[in-house]
């Protein structure tokens, strides 16, 4: 048997720096939590009973909840994932104001790069944020954090969980207040139209942050892309709401997890054409892992 070298792979352990993991949670490291918050198992179905291992939530302002397994590559499919609250297995920690913007760099610089025997022992490390292309980047991986398979996040009205009512919103929600009213009155979806004037009274965080920064060209198309899907689909919103009232339609700010669930069975061309043009994104986004150092590059012959 004729051995044949392919390539260099640097193997390493991170004694001498900060793993990601680690760097992620230092702004809500030592803040108090509470556990008494829903749990979810997909985004949208709450679980009450049974496997029930969502970390606890920090007591302040809370965006979403990010469970990341580990802190190497083979873990990154289905252990890095985005929520709204907690998800039941765990193995996560809340997102707020002050991390956001390392939690959407972390979830990008996890999810863009494929899993093979080669890479999944690799550990992430703290990117060079003092990188001249960093804070583009990092920006841009705002988008990334919206659209990506395993982008859970949702909005839930009326859930019920240890004898209390809770109303989920969708801070990674990304479009206007306003937009959503013309398209509820356009459609004539009057539920949509009730929850805007009793839990829209501001805009999502993610929406008021896009006002504030500017994307690369790739990305504004994307987010542009995204909101289109909400746009073309809203006119089965209320039909898809009665079939399936346990997906949240009536909501404002329903996002990608829950209009995605609309385009896959009413818009099919679209939503394909949708994940052909973020892929390619991915793609593009991919590159800054190795060039911020996330991740060491492996050399090829």
């Amino acid at each position: 048997m004729t051995l044949k070298k392919t390539g260099i792979i640097k193997l390493y352990n991170l004694d001498d720096q900060k793993p990601l993991s680690t760097w992620v949670r230092e702004e809500i490291k030592g803040l108090k939590t509470t556990k008494y918050i829903p749990q979810t198992s997909n985004g949208i179905n709450i679980k009450t009973e049974g496997g029930l291992r969502g970390s606890q939530v920090v007591d302040k302002e809370v965006l979403g909840y990010l469970i990341s397994i580990a802190n190497n590559v083979y873990t990154s499919g289905e252990g890095v994932a985005l929520f709204s609250t907690p998800c039941s297995i765990g193995n996560g920690f809340s997102i707020t104001p002050e991390n956001f913007l390392k939690i959407v760099a972390l979830f990008a610089a996890r999810k863009t790069i494929n899993r093979t025997w080669i890479n999944d022992v690799q550990e992430y490390m703290v990117p060079n944020i003092n990188h001249p292309e960093y804070e583009q980047w990092n920006n841009d991986a705002i988008v990334y954090s919206l659209f990506d398979n395993r982008s859970c996040q949702a909005s839930l009205r009326d859930i019920k969980y240890l004898g209390k009512t809770w109303q989920i919103y969708n801070e990674f929600f990304f479009m206007s207040r306003a937009e959503i009213k013309d398209l509820s009155d356009k459609h004539s979806f009057e539920p949509v139209w009730n929850d805007l004037k009793l839990h829209g009274n501001k805009e999502a965080f993610v929406y008021d942050k896009l006002q504030t920064i500017t994307l690369s060209d790739d990305a504004a198309h994307i987010l542009e892309l995204g909101k289109q899907l909400v746009r073309n689909t809203f006119e089965y919103r209320e039909m898809m709401n009665e079939e399936h009232p346990e997906f949240n339609l009536s909501s404002w700010d329903a996002g990608y997890n829950q209009t995605k669930r609309i385009a896959k069975l009413y818009d099919k061309e679209q939503f394909k054409s949708f994940r052909k043009e973020f892929l390619l994104f991915a793609a593009r986004m991919k590159e800054g892992v190795h060039k911020f150092g996330f991740l060491y590059e492996q050399q090829n012959n």
